[in-house]
């Protein structure tokens, strides 16, 4: 029988060297690992359910597979010794290794086959150490994962190679193509190529014969591979010719006419469908190499044509004008001034009105305020002439309608109504103006800043006797308080069928009602006494009514011109009482 294990012993192989390296930890210091990595983690982790946290691991790992297909060699040893040195989270299950620096990394790859079985575990782990997985783990907390991690790594490094020799091989095709069409173009640069726009019709080549096919020759321009033409050595002996003697021989307004032309001009764009881009060349012939030559029968042809209507095709739209044409625009420009505004003879005026309205330039020398000069020719008008135009200017206006009409010319009647006055309304409205001014500057008086008109004798009359006139207190707020006539007042009165209100006439009736009561009272029965009483009443009502009517329109409008609140509360209350006690 053997002996058993003492306590000793098996303390022994618990407090091992190799527990410090990650190895056979004890329960308590695994649930203090473990409490303290969950108040650490994320929260966003705890919260989640499983299913989510299976979708981050499957998201996490195909990131990370497409970024080690995409590192180099160096990248990838580097990212794997920093992978192996992460530490795993306990919540994740990741299976990856925690573990210290390089040193211990490879101490604990060596200690991995020293690592002996627990002796609870049986004899036959000792025989077959490397056939199985060992019963105990290597780590508590990374499920040994290790050499699954190994696997993993080998399998992508095959896939990165395969990767890399598959893009290699697609750069080597690409290369020997390129050969291939540079050897092609070389063989087949005196062969001519059909043009794009006459394959479009059939799709089979067409075939020309040796006569067209050499005048094409001599036409077209030879093009290498770097998209550039090339010219003969007679064209090139020419091209130097005529490239040194032009910018020598030339003046400088010559040469700044040729930039300005050179810019105005636009590039020709042959796009050619076979070879899928497009050609630009300029029709210029001395820039660089890239410039199209022309041959001598052409370039003659260019030199009659420069002034000629340029074709759509080449895109720049500028009109190119014929020799004779050039020379009357040539005759026309040096009359015209830098406004280019022409004046147009008598003639030309009536044959104008005649013919219409015109789009190209202003009808009228005096529209938007913007006047003709005249010409050398017209300069010769007459003092009278002169005044005539300086008067006419003044009188006509500007029509806010001339833009949206075209400069239409206005007809005498629309220059009548446009007009502000005639000259004897100007010369008065001026000399009214200068009075006014004249009299403003010697008078301190409140209306020079408000500038108010003086009035006649007569306007000053009327306006005092219109000042007489005081407008009932029963007209109504709304007509702004319009002061009427005396025959308006009147007939108001007579509308209303109330009596005038004057405190004179009132008391003067007040008494005879007096005595027309003690004279009654005296001579007649007590039945006509009644009688003469209730006439006396209902008179004295009316116009007791009529004064209440009339006292508070003249309230409302105390109250509306003036703030006066106390002088306002004690007429109110007057009024009330004598109400009530009517």
């Amino acid at each position: 029988m053997k002996p058993a294990f003492s306590d000793v012993t098996f303390n022994h192989l618990l407090s091992s060297p190799l527990e410090n390296n990650g190895y056979r930890r004890r329960k308590k210091k695994k649930e203090e690992a473990q409490k303290k990595q969950i108040e650490k983690a994320v929260h966003w982790r705890i919260t989640d359910t499983e299913e989510e946290q299976k979708k981050h691991r499957r998201n996490r790992l195909k990131k990370q597979s497409l970024e080690d297909s995409r590192r180099t060699e160096e990248e990838q040893k580097k990212h794997r010794r920093n992978r192996l040195k992460v530490k795993s989270s306990q919540l994740e299950d990741n299976r990856y290794r925690s573990t210290g620096p390089e040193e211990e990394q490879k101490k604990h790859r060596r200690n991995t086959l020293k690592v002996k079985s627990s002796p609870l575990g049986g004899t036959d782990m000792k025989k077959n150490r490397r056939s199985g997985r060992p019963l105990l783990k290597s780590s508590l907390l990374e499920d040994n994962g290790y050499r699954e991690e190994q696997k993993k790594h080998k399998h992508i490094e095959k896939a990165v190679h395969y990767l890399q020799k598959k893009k290699q091989n697609k750069l080597d095709t690409v290369k020997k193509n390129r050969r291939r069409t540079e050897g092609q173009h070389r063989r087949n640069r005196l062969k001519v190529k059909s043009s794009h726009w006459r394959i479009k019709d059939t799709e089979e080549e067409q075939r020309r014969t040796e006569e067209a096919q050499k005048k094409q020759i001599e036409k077209t321009v030879n093009w290498r591979d770097n998209r550039y033409r090339r010219r003969t050595e007679e064209a090139q002996k020419k091209h130097i010719e005529k490239q040194s003697n032009w910018r020598i021989t030339d003046t400088e307004e010559e040469q700044k006419k040729h930039r300005r032309n050179r810019l105005k001009a636009c590039y020709c764009v042959l796009n050619f469908v076979t070879n899928s881009y497009s050609l630009f060349l300029s029709s210029s012939p001395l820039e660089d190499n890239r410039y199209r030559r022309r041959t001598e029968r052409r370039t003659e042809e260019a030199q009659r044509n420069r002034l000629k209507v340029k074709k759509s095709t080449g895109g720049n739209r500028y009109k190119r004008r014929t020799e004779e044409a050039q020379k009357l625009h040539i005759e026309k420009a040096v009359h015209k001034e830098d406004k280019r505004i022409q004046r147009r003879t008598e003639e030309a005026q009536k044959k104008q009105i005649e013919r219409g309205p015109l789009e190209s330039f202003k009808s009228s020398p005096l529209e938007d305020n913007r006047y003709r000069r005249r010409t050398e020719v017209q300069e010769l008008d007459t003092e009278e002439e002169q005044k005539k135009h300086r008067r006419n200017r003044l009188k006509v206006k500007s029509s806010p309608l001339r833009r949206i009409t075209k400069n239409r010319r206005r007809t005498e009647e629309e220059q009548k109504k446009n007009r502000r006055s005639t000259e004897e309304e100007q010369k008065k409205h001026r000399r009214q103006h200068i009075e006014s001014l004249f009299f403003f500057s010697e008078v301190t008086n409140s209306k020079k800043d408000n500038r108010y008109r003086r009035r006649t004798e007569e306007e000053q009359k009327k306006h005092i006797e219109k000042l007489k006139v005081k407008s009932s207190p029963l007209e109504k707020i709304q007509k702004k308080n319009r002061r009427r006539t005396e025959e308006a007042q009147k007939k108001q009165i007579e509308k209303l069928n109330i009596p005038a209100f004057s405190y004179k006439l009132v008391s003067a009736r007040l008494r005879e009602v007096g005595n027309v009561v003690e004279e009654v009272a005296k001579e007649s029965t007590n039945e006509a006494l009644e009688n003469e009483l209730a006439a006396i009443e209902q008179y004295v009502h009316i116009t007791l009514m009529s004064l209440t009517v009339q006292c508070r329109s003249i309230l409302k409008h105390i109250i509306k011109m003036s703030k006066l609140l106390p002088v306002t509360c004690y007429l109110s209350g007057r009024f009330t009482l004598s109400k009530g006690h009517s």
